[in-house]
């Protein structure tokens, strides 16, 4: 009798039916497979089987991963092991990535950097407080886009909204501009409000990873949705801005099945294909079809319909700023490496 991966340790950690055919297609024992859920300058920490074990990736892979014929394993892979189980368990295999999310390497303009794989949405958490960062969430969205990830903006710290009747105008103004944009939640780590909302986001098996600079609150979001401090939480200042406290991702199943993967935070985010531009910028790409011209860059072209937008009060100078901006990145990399633009 085959064995029914819905009874399996490895269902809580997202294994379903699509995963399962590929193994059977492999010929691979349930007993094999495993998820990656941390990794470690000297190897990884994988969960199977009911528990959670050090594995290490072979030389002899590796030298496949040099020479581009695997990609390296990442914190949210699934992965076949050798069929020993003497500790360290050996990577033999990786299965097919359904998402991978990558950025380019601060400073490096030709190389990227896998952060992880199968992730089924992306939680940005920004504090509701800042009211400036519509270009940082914008750069989020376009991130998560481009590598095929639902993005949910969260929007924390709203017990920190100010009393004070202009300050909380300029707040409300701020998150009905978000809602325009992307789908977006306000929640507070402290009072609970908004949790239940997030929590109806999260089923048993969705893989999540929370996204945003150092301090935004973060691990204080992943302790309250797993009911246990399972990473410390940095102080907070008193204009509401934390300290960063995560220092490697780790992807963690609640009691509740959430797969939660924390992210350290991000200092720069370099955008790849970028391609999914249209996806933050949803006014503008509904706009571009009835430019003048097919390429139109938005710039100085007659009949753009884009700038004409502008002076209607469709959008706005700053957004349309920040779109060029983004798309300049975009072409810069690829005058550099041309092999970026193969993957438009």
């Amino acid at each position: 009798m085959s064995e029914s991966w819905k009874d399996s340790e490895l269902a809580r950690w997202g294994w379903d039916a699509r995963w399962d055919e590929l193994r059977r297609e492999r010929n691979l024992p349930l007993s094999r497979v495993a998820r990656i859920v941390s990794a470690h300058r000297i190897g990884f920490l994988v969960a199977q089987a009911g528990r959670s074990a050090e594995a290490r990736f072979p030389g002899r892979l590796r030298k496949q991963v040099a020479e581009g014929l695997m990609p390296e394993p990442a914190v949210g892979d699934f992965v076949g092991l050798e069929a020993s189980n003497n500790p360290p368990r050996v990577i033999a295999s990786l299965f097919p990535r359904r998402s991978v999310v990558e950025r380019r390497e601060p400073g490096v303009e030709r190389k990227s950097q896998v952060m992880a794989a199968n992730i089924d949405l992306g939680l940005i958490v920004q504090p509701v407080i800042e009211i400036d960062a519509a270009r940082k969430i914008e750069r989020f969205v376009a991130f998560l886009h481009d590598c095929s990830v639902p993005p949910l903006l969260v929007l924390t710290k709203a017990d920190l909204i100010p009393a004070d009747p202009e300050l909380r105008a300029a707040v409300e103004a701020f998150v009905e501009s978000c809602r325009e944009r992307v789908d977006t939640l306000v929640l507070s780590n402290e009072t609970g409000e908004g949790h239940e909302a997030l929590a109806d986001r999260l089923p048993a098996g969705l893989t999540a990873a929370l996204f945003g600079a150092s301090g935004v609150g973060k691990s204080s979001l992943l302790n309250r949705l797993s009911g246990s401090t399972l990473h410390r939480t940095a102080l907070v200042d008193a204009d509401g801005k934390g300290r960063h406290t995560t220092t490697h991702r780790q992807l963690v199943c609640t009691a509740e099945g959430r797969l939660l993967l924390d992210m350290p935070g991000i200092r720069e985010l370099g955008l790849l294909n970028n391609d999914d531009l249209d996806a933050a910028f949803e006014e503008i790409d509904t706009l571009a079809p009835n430019c003048r011209f097919r390429d139109c860059a938005h710039l100085r072209e007659p009949d753009c319909a884009v700038r004409a937008a502008l002076g209607q009060g469709k959008l706005t100078a700053d957004r349309l700023d920040h779109w060029h901006k983004l798309r300049e990145e975009r072409l810069a990399r690829e005058r550099l490496n041309p092999k970026l633009s193969e993957r438009r």
